[in-house]
């Protein structure tokens, strides 16, 4: 963004940036996705209430993003600190551009990823066995992905998700065999 910020300074968008990412950092999570109006609004300054999902992303170490329609994104640029606003028409589902963005920030995947290869050192075999180790005792016999992430968040957002309060919802693939 070129112009001021409508509703605070640079400096106060990097410090709500560095307490978000310290507070991701104690967890060990890699990224936050706000699709909540008043938590998007917090960290970003800009709200959009229209009918259409829009969520920010907040990568632990990489650079934040917004997804949002195309017919808002002109209005999010100019109203936030976060230059790249990929976006989708109205028509199109968002959650494959939202793939493709934890994907190009290496969000996709990379996490179970460091764990197998650690236990693959341990054991002193190849990431290859270890992964299809985890696979075969998987009850679905395959990983997660971004996209099955994105799925459901997308249904939680949903009118369809409506009634889900008070759950977690495990996108994991049974990965409790992996413990």
């Amino acid at each position: 963004m070129t112009n001021a910020h409508p509703h605070f300074s640079a400096a106060e968008f990097a410090g709500r940036l560095e307490r978000l990412r310290s507070r991701l950092s104690a967890l060990d999570v890699e990224a936050a996705l706000f699709d909540e109006i008043e938590a998007m609004t917090w960290i970003t300054g800009y709200g959009n209430s229209e009918n259409r999902w829009r969520c920010v992303v907040i990568p632990i170490d990489k650079e934040p993003f917004f997804l949002i329609r195309a017919l808002d994104a002109g209005q999010c640029r100019k109203r936030n600190w976060i230059p790249d606003v990929p976006q989708y028409r109205d028509w199109e589902d968002p959650f494959p551009v939202l793939a493709e963005r934890f994907a190009d920030r290496g969000l996709s995947g990379a996490r179970i990823e460091s764990v197998l290869a650690n236990r693959a050192r341990v054991r002193g075999v190849s990431l290859d066995v270890v992964r299809d180790e985890a696979i075969a005792k998987a009850s679905l016999k395959r990983m997660v992905t971004a996209d099955d992430i994105a799925h459901a968040i997308v249904f939680l957002a949903s009118p369809r998700g409506a009634n889900i309060s008070g759950h977690a919802l495990p996108v994991d693939a049974d990965t409790q065999a992996l413990a």
